[in-house]
């Protein structure tokens, strides 16, 4: 460590060895104004350390109280290796998903759970299995990713398919009552609910015979910006969970 004072006329830092007790300079280049005790201590991570009342640089920086100047520490950006043997068992409602130890060489923190591509749940370290209920003649799509602990994601597993509803081929009753109306320049559509002997998951619309949109929640529809003069022919099937499609709504013809 060195101890010692800025001479305020020489504008020089004059430091004391703390062994030998000799006064070396310290060529900080600091300005003649502001000036007090100060230390500097070599500590064993490689950094400086510099205490006391240094306000006045030439580059303008003020070091008042305690500053740290180290090497910046390497940047980790390498990803773990993928989980291995990931698997998936379904009981009653219940999906068991299990997999194994994957990172290489790297330390893995967790994993990251995907259902259908969307995020669902953080495994942490030490488990390898995540459990999750799921509805009747739901499909899904499971994916684990590894993560490290400088949040480095490792590639997804395989995608694995759980689709309790395989077998089902009975498709859900055709939607009733279609009517479509113009308001504000838009056409709106709606409808009477179908039904399934397992869960009708939402409504395809078509116009013109062409796909335009899936209706999940709901049993109306609005389709924006009709051109005046145009015809549009509209039909609406019901989709249950196993994929299964109704048969089309009679036609419903818009001259606006």
């Amino acid at each position: 460590m060195l101890m010692g004072h800025h001479d305020p006329g020489g504008g020089l830092i004059w430091a004391f060895n703390a062994t030998t007790l000799e006064r070396q300079p310290l060529q900080f280049g600091l300005m003649s104004r502001q000036y007090g005790v100060f230390a500097l201590h070599h500590s064993s991570d490689d950094c400086l350390w510099v205490g006391g009342d240094m306000r006045r640089t030439r580059g303008g920086q003020w070091m008042g109280g305690f500053a740290r100047m180290c090497e910046p520490e390497a940047f980790d950006n390498t990803p773990p290796a993928a989980p291995a043997g990931a698997a998936a068992e379904l009981t009653g409602s219940t999906v068991e998903l299990t997999w194994g130890p994957g990172g290489g060489d790297v330390d893995v923190r967790g994993h990251l759970v995907h259902d259908n591509y969307q995020y669902l749940g953080w495994v942490g370290q030490g488990r390898n299995n995540f459990e999750h209920e799921i509805e009747p003649a739901s499909r899904h799509r499971y994916q684990v990713r590894a993560q490290d602990g400088a949040g480095n994601n490792s590639d997804p597993t395989p995608m694995i398919v759980v689709d309790p509803s395989t077998g089902d081929d009975a498709p859900p009753t055709t939607p009733e009552d279609l009517e479509v109306e113009m308001v504000a320049g838009d056409a709106v559509l709606n409808w009477e609910p179908a039904t399934d002997d397992t869960r009708v998951a939402g409504y395809l619309v078509h116009d013109n015979w062409d796909y335009v949109a899936f209706v999940s929640n709901g049993t109306s529809f609005r389709l924006p910006d009709i051109e005046p003069g145009s015809t549009h022919r509209f039909q609406v099937r019901a989709q249950d969970g196993a994929g299964n499609n109704s048969s089309p709504t009679p036609l419903v013809r818009l001259e606006p």
